[in-house]
Order: structure tokens, then sequence, then C-alpha cells
């Protein structure tokens, strides 16, 4: 925390600086409202088959500011999350951004910024809150003015008051070199090194937890009950390979982008995750699954995966736009599986696809730039586990306005 402090003020009195002496070039800010409402045939991700409707209103204020020869970025966003049936389960989600630019040199840029973020739930389960710091820093090389090489590094600190054996300190390191053709062909090749060190070292390599929400609907945990599990009211969690310090992780992308005709684009990536460490720490009979939190719920450390997406997006006439894509994930995780309906020896191992669709029409552009968006979404996934209670299907519907002021 003493570096993150130390950086904030470096980036303050560089501002300051710049204030003092440069002149202000440019100077805009944007305001976007959004609105959604969608309907998650399983909304928990799992074979309960859970459903609910979510209400979503989301705020997001961006100012951008250019003093030669620096140019600044502030925004904040925040987002409130209201369920249908899951009263318990509202949460809001806020984050704070600053981050400048500087030309070093003709083909030299140097981006850095700040990033503060917190996730608020509603009592029953606010032992998942947590909040995060991170600094971040990225040196772009222009080799060619259609060959940038991006070299980046960033530092999060990520908190969890009550789940602290959880909360960690994560070193990114990355590497990105983007690849422009006149055939309108881009190439975008991206490598991650990831590094989290845990800040809590338990004496036990087990701790048990109360589950929050004890006796709600679905209840909390997984009991055998013949051929269905049950719910248990007085469940509880484990944390799990608590004397697990550090984890590391390789991450490979590659993108191919193609025009193939005036309207029309096709993408493919590939991604592989590797795991040196082949070790984390995990939350074992934890079925708080709504997705937003990943660093518990399906932690990228907990497994190595092989994954594609094919893409074909369409601009449509009167503006309207059409995307379309199709993703695989194959995941060997590092802890076996926990499911009372199956006892097998080895790790658990997941297959997931899903096909996913957007669509956006443009209602009517105001006065200046300001504009107003009717957008739609349509998924449908089905994991693959042999931990039987991964083993699940459902699709998501969602509709959403969207007004963006300039």
């Amino acid at each position: 925390m003493a570096d993150a402090r130390g950086v904030d003020k470096f980036i303050i009195i560089l501002l300051l600086s710049a204030l003092a002496a440069g002149k202000v070039i440019y100077s805009q800010t944007n305001l976007r409202l959004t609105q959604t409402i969608a309907y998650d045939q399983n909304i928990f991700r799992n074979y309960l088959q859970a459903d609910d409707w979510i209400h979503q209103s989301t705020l997001l204020f961006e100012h951008k500011l250019i003093i030669n020869p620096l140019a600044f970025r502030f925004n904040y966003s925040g987002s409130l999350q209201l369920f249908q049936n899951y009263t318990d389960r509202h949460l809001h989600i806020h984050q704070l951004l600053g981050e400048v630019n500087w030309p070093l040199a003709k083909s030299l840029d140097l981006n850095s910024g700040l990033n503060f973020g917190w996730f608020k739930n509603r009592e029953t389960y606010k032992i998942y809150d947590f909040n995060s710091l991170s600094f971040f820093s990225q040196l772009v090389i222009n080799f060619r003015q259609n060959l940038p090489f991006e070299i980046g590094y960033q530092i999060e600190n990520q908190n969890y008051p009550a789940l602290t054996q959880f909360s960690y300190l994560e070193h990114v390191g990355l590497m990105r070199l983007k690849y422009f053709l006149p055939s309108k062909t881009t190439f975008i090749g991206e490598l991650n090194f990831n590094s989290k060190n845990y800040k809590n070292a338990p004496e036990l390599d087990e701790l048990e937890f109360e589950h929050p929400g004890r006796g709600n609907r679905y209840g909390q945990s997984r009991g055998n009950g013949g051929n269905k599990w049950v719910i248990d009211s007085d469940s509880i969690m484990t944390a799990s390979n608590l004397s697990v310090t550090n984890s590391t992780q390789w991450r490979l992308s590659l993108r191919l982008a193609q025009s193939i005709g005036p309207q029309t684009g096709l993408s493919v990536v590939y991604t592989r995750q590797f795991e040196p460490s082949n070790a984390a720490r995990y939350l074992k009979e934890q079925i708080y699954s709504f997705s937003l939190n990943n660093s518990l719920y399906d932690d990228p450390f907990t497994y190595e995966s092989t994954g594609y997406q094919i893409q074909i997006s369409r601009l449509l006439p009167a503006g309207s736009s059409l995307k379309v894509y199709y993703d695989f994930v194959d995941k060997n995780y590092a802890y076996p599986t926990t499911g009372p309906l199956i006892i097998k020896n080895n790790n658990r191992h997941d297959t997931q696809e899903s096909i996913h669709l957007d669509y956006r029409i443009p209602l009517f552009r105001m006065r200046l730039k300001n504009r107003m968006n009717l957008d739609f979404m349509y998924e449908y996934r089905v994991n693959v586990s042999n931990d039987d209670y991964f083993n699940y299907r459902g699709f998501v519907v969602e509709m959403g306005i969207n007004f963006i002021f300039k």
C-alpha cells in the first residue's frame, strides 16, 4: 500500500506541474447512462437451474483533458444490480480511474494510472465484499506505423475484509504486439505473466466458515439426498489449500481479424492458460456463483485452459450493428471434484460452450453528439463437468437502453 501511495503522489505532482507549465488545448466531459433488464435461466451457474430477473442501472462519467504534452483521463463508473426473486443478492459496484498519457518521443508513449474499486453486497452476503487498488504503467513502442509493441506492468492489492485468507497482492507483466496489414487484416499477440501473493498464511491448511444466507431458497450447501442434492440450512464452506502462499500463471492470446466486405468483419481468437505453480487457494461448498466475483467463485489461478472464439460482426442499415460469436473453453482444475454425487480420484474438469448475440439499434441522435441506443443480447451456455454440481445449461436474454452525452 505504501508503494501505491507513493505512485499516487507522483501522479498528483505530475498533474500539478503540467497545469502550472502547460496550456489546456482540449477538454471534454462524457456521460453515459444505461438501464438494462435481463432474464437469466441459470443465475448461479450450477445444476439447480435457479432463474431470476435482474435490473441493472449503470452510470459512467468521464473527463478528458489535454495539457500539452500530457493527455489525462478521469472516470467514475457505478452499477446497481437488483434481483427480483433473490433480493438478498442485491449489490453495487464502483470504480474510480485516473490515467495519464505522456509522449516521450516520436514513436514512444508512456501510459500510467491508478484504479480504485469496491464491491458491496447486502448484509446477508457482505462476507464477499472486497475493495481493490491498482497501479498500471504501459510503454508503447511504434516500430512502424502499423507495428506497435506494448510492454506493461500492473500491481493490484485486493482486500477481502471478512475472508482475509483470500486477500492478495497480484503482479502482472504484459507484452502485446499488433500488426496491421493493407488487406485490412489485423494480428494481435499477447503474453501475460501473473503472480498472486496471498497476504495471510494460516497455520491450518483448511478453515471452515458458516455460509451466509442460511435457510434461504436453495440453501447454501450440497447434501446427498438420493439422486438429488438437498439443502442443509446449517451448511458450512471450507477454505482449502491455505498453505499455498503464491500462485503463478502464463496467459497467451492470439487474435486474427479480417474484413470480409465493406460492412462485415471476422475474427478468430486462441487463448491458452498455463499454471506453473499448479496450486491456488479455493472455497469448497461455495455456490455464491453470480459471475461478478471470479476471484472467489472461479479463480483463473485454479485451472489451466485452452479456448477458442469465432466472431462475426456486421454493420446494418440505419447505423444498426450485429455481433455473433461462439466460445469454447476447456478447463483443467488444480483441485479435486467436491460434489457428493460422484466419487472420482481425478481433478475437476469442465468443458464450456456458448453462443452469444449482440444487436444495437441507434434510436436517434440528439443535439451535438448526444445519442440514444437500444441494445439486445442473447447468450446460450452449456457446461459439462465431471463434478455433477457444475453440469448445467441455460440462457440469458437482456434488453437495455443507453444515453450518451458529450
